[in-house]
């Protein structure tokens, strides 16, 4: 994991509507402090010369005790990934203990639409095609990468082990978030009228919106992942009449790993197949 580090790099502040004015440094990890909707956002850009492809990173949950927001987690990955690269900040845990956010953002503020709008921004600035744009992440990552690819359509997502409806995550985690982002103390209280934010097949219903392409990879021996988020997602899809012929599973059994990604080495060449339509499926080691 890669923490808040100024001196390891350029920050630039700038507001929403100057992005189309945004100068960077090709080929050198950039931090943006990014000022829309009267809130703060924060990530960090490394764009490639030699690359017409872009992979954006959502943080799973973080240790609040050993990292201080913003974090940018796999940053450090940067020169492995073939393309230009994106690490995004979670503003929903900024000034909190919190350790997960989903992207849902303070009281009054849908951070995952603001950062989309930020994102829409900046692929334009730097002619980015939507198709050749790939948001990755695990666990609260994945849910939030998912998520993108239906508010920036065209865009492909790459995810391992991911959340597809918040609500069945460890409860206490959730009332948390609960509370900070809607100011709701218990999970049943969540109105209909919200659901959307929280459960990525009603998020497809409320934008209408099917992902051109999910790169969905499971572990198949994380018992939690397959009952309260891998098998419900299929079955909703399913019974709401939802395409899900653009959902390719990359199914894996390890014991040992559980609900934890793949590790670094394994992760990078899958994203680097994928973006480069080279995938190659080998057996995964126990």
């Amino acid at each position: 994991m890669d923490t808040h580090h100024k001196e390891n790099y350029q920050t630039s502040r700038i507001v929403f509507n100057e992005l189309d004015k945004l100068e960077l440094e090709h080929d050198k990890l950039n931090e943006l402090e990014i000022f829309h909707n009267n809130r703060t956002y924060f990530m960090k850009i490394n764009l490639e010369k030699e690359s017409d492809k872009l992979v954006i990173f959502s943080n799973g949950a973080i240790d609040p005790k050993k990292n201080i927001p913003p974090i940018y987690m796999r940053s450090s990955w940067a020169n492995e990934i073939n393309a230009s690269t994106i690490f995004l900040d979670d503003p929903t845990l900024l000034g909190t203990d919190m350790r997960l956010g989903w992207g849902q953002g303070e009281y009054g503020d849908f951070a995952l639409e603001s950062i989309s709008q930020i994102l829409n921004k900046i692929l334009e600035r730097f002619n980015i095609e939507y198709k050749n744009t790939y948001f990755y992440g695990s666990s609260a990552g994945g849910y939030m990468s998912m998520y993108y690819t239906l508010l920036l359509p065209g865009t492909k997502t790459i995810v391992n082990n991911p959340q597809t409806n918040v609500l069945s995550y460890t409860p206490s985690y959730v009332k948390r978030m609960l509370r900070h982002s809607y100011k709701i103390n218990e999970i049943n209280e969540v109105p209909e009228e919200l659901m959307y934010k929280l459960n990525l097949v009603k998020a497809i219903q409320h934008y209408d919106v099917i992902p051109d392409e999910i790169y969905y990879i499971q572990n198949y021996c994380c018992e939690s992942d397959m009952e309260l988020h891998l098998t419900p997602f299929i079955n909703d899809l399913n019974k709401s009449n939802i395409n899900m012929s653009n959902i390719l599973l990359l199914n894996y059994f390890h014991k040992g790993l559980g609900h934890n990604p793949l590790p670094k080495k394994i992760t990078i060449k899958y994203i680097n197949q994928i973006i480069n339509n080279k995938l190659e499926l080998n057996f995964i080691k126990n």
